[in-house]
Order: structure tokens, then C-alpha cells, then sequence
């Protein structure tokens, strides 16, 4: 072989390594940017999750208070539910009640303390026979973060809804948890903090 196919043949050689090489740093920088992407949303989903979790949050309007507007615009009505959860990325009070001719429903938004919904409906004649077992008592019940710190000690996860309401002679919160792509509903007594029940999904 003469000097010149010698010299051809290296050229070659040396240029298909070099195809190579590129190559090889383009599917590095793709799979990098793929693992920063997998990253990024995993961070994102974290973030989620964690600004969603009711427990430990304050807001500006307390189950308390949010409680009271609703008796002073309801004067008559009784409690038969109360129910914090978040909505459309708020956080928001959703409480109802009922007297002998009608139910009531106002929702409240937990930050801004603005009400977001006031409705009421005739009540059937079943629905009136229910309204006594639905009725909840307030007397000497644990607050919602206890109820919540409670129900996590349970069940490991984030709060994404919590209910005070009546389950047959007992009132209780009802507490949904979120962790990962499993979900608890867990039943705390509203009066002395037992866990009563743990649903998981």
C-alpha cells in the first residue's frame, strides 16, 4: 500500500471516531438533561404535595370563627357538618346545617375569610327525620390540628381534607391522607382523641 492510501485510510479512521465520540457526549447531555427533567417534576410533585398538606398549616380564619359566621347568618340551624379541604387551590371551610324547614350550606374561604358560597334548600320530610341524628356536639371536642396530628401518628402522609361530623352516637373527624399514590381515611374520635377507624386504599 503506498504512502498516500496509508495516509487516507488514518484520515478515515481518526474522522469515524471522532462521529463517534460526538455521539457518545449528545446521548450523555441527553440522558442528563432527561434525569434533570424526571428531577424537576418529581421536585415539582413534592412541592405539591406539600403546600396540599392541612396539617401544621394556620390560616386566618379558624374553625372557630369560620363556625360562628355561620351561626350568626344560620341563627336557628344546627351543625351537621365542617369540613376543611382544599379547592380549586385554596384552602376553604365548607360548613352546613339544618333547622326544621331547611338546609344550609356557606363555604368560606380559610385565608381571606371572604365567603365564597351561601345557599339554602328546602328540606323533604326524610330529610328533616335525619336532621336529630345528623346534629353534631361541639361540647368538649379536640381541635382539628389534634385531630390531624393524631390521625398522621396513624397514618404517615399528607392531610388533604379533614370533617367534623356524627357517626351514628359519636362525633368524629373524618381525615383524608395522602402518601404517594396510597390513601387513608382515618376516623378520630372528636372527644377524646381515640383512633376509632384506619380505610386504607
Amino acid at each position: 500500500m503506498n504512502t498516500y492510501k496509508i495516509a487516507g485510510v488514518v484520515a478515515t479512521l481518526a474522522l469515524s471516531v471522532g462521529l463517534l465520540a460526538a455521539c457518545g457526549d449528545n446521548d450523555d447531555k441527553q440522558s442528563n438533561n432527561n434525569n434533570n427533567t424526571n428531577y424537576s417534576s418529581k421536585k415539582s410533585s413534592d412541592k405539591t404535595t406539600s403546600q396540599q398538606d392541612l396539617n401544621g398549616k394556620s390560616f386566618n380564619l379558624s374553625m372557630d370563627d369560620a363556625i360562628k359566621m355561620f351561626q350568626d347568618k344560620n341563627k336557628e340551624a344546627d351543625l351537621t357538618s365542617v369540613k376543611l379541604e382544599y379547592e380549586n387551590g385554596k384552602a376553604v371551610y365548607k360548613i352546613e346545617g339544618a333547622d326544621n324547614m331547611k338546609d344550609y350550606e356557606m363555604v368560606f374561604d380559610a385565608d381571606s375569610k371572604e365567603v365564597l358560597e351561601d345557599k339554602a334548600e328546602s328540606m323533604d320530610t326524610d330529610d328533616k327525620n335525619d336532621v336529630q341524628n345528623d346534629k353534631i356536639n361541639m361540647a368538649g371536642i379536640i381541635s382539628m390540628d389534634e385531630a390531624m396530628q393524631k390521625a398522621t401518628a396513624e397514618s404517615d402522609g399528607a392531610v388533604t381534607s379533614i370533617e367534623l361530623e356524627r357517626s351514628f352516637n359519636d362525633t368524629v373527624y373524618s381525615v383524608s391522607i395522602e402518601n404517594g399514590t396510597n390513601e387513608s381515611d382515618v376516623t378520630v374520635n372528636a372527644k377524646d382523641g381515640s383512633v376509632m377507624n384506619v380505610e386504607n386504599d
